[in-house]
């Protein structure tokens, strides 16, 4: 089963999605930094074969591109380190 994990841009997602194949985590609002914060992400992560990230918008006109990239990096890392997959 896919995580689909992101900001407004994802809420729909779970209307053309199926819902035996995926699980949408939307979080409007959240910046890239804000979901390192939320822990039930880390606690169902290793029961996803995939995760899909659709986040930093939020952070545009607040960071540089760079550091946007690095925050998404970093989360990524995470999630990785946290999935035995």
């Amino acid at each position: 089963m896919t995580l689909v994990l992101g900001n407004s841009h994802v809420k729909y997602m779970s209307e053309y999605l199926s819902k035996d194949d995926y699980s949408v985590f939307a979080y409007p609002g959240y910046r890239v930094r804000d979901f390192l914060n939320e822990s039930v992400i880390f606690e169902v992560v290793p029961f996803f074969s995939k995760v899909v990230v659709g986040g930093g918008a939020n952070d545009i006109g607040y960071k540089a591109p760079h550091r946007i990239i690095s925050d998404i990096q970093l989360l990524c890392d995470r999630i990785h380190s946290d999935s035995p997959r």
